[in-house]
């Protein structure tokens, strides 16, 4: 993780050079950081598609974005605990 970022996030997604750059907490649990890449994920699908990606961040697009990523790849999981297919 970059460290203006330190322990305090989950992920974080890096557009300045391309390709986009997505860091991940190795401090996490594997679920959380598969989820953090999914998360971080969904940001990019959106950058792409709407350049000022920025006044869309956590707003119902990205969480419409966010949704259809999470079901590509969710696998079913426990209540506690998801389980993502990595392909």
């Amino acid at each position: 993780m970059p460290k203006e970022h330190g322990d305090k996030c989950d992920g974080v997604i890096i557009f300045d050079k391309s390709p986009a750059l997505i860091w991940v907490n190795a401090n996490r649990s594997r679920s959380t950081m598969i989820y953090t890449v999914l998360h971080e994920y969904a940001h990019a699908i959106l950058e792409d598609r709407h350049r000022d990606w920025k006044s869309l961040e956590h707003s119902d697009p990205w969480y419409r974005v966010l949704g259809i990523v999470e079901r590509r790849y969710f696998d079913g999981g426990e209540k506690e605990s998801r389980a993502y297919r990595v392909r």
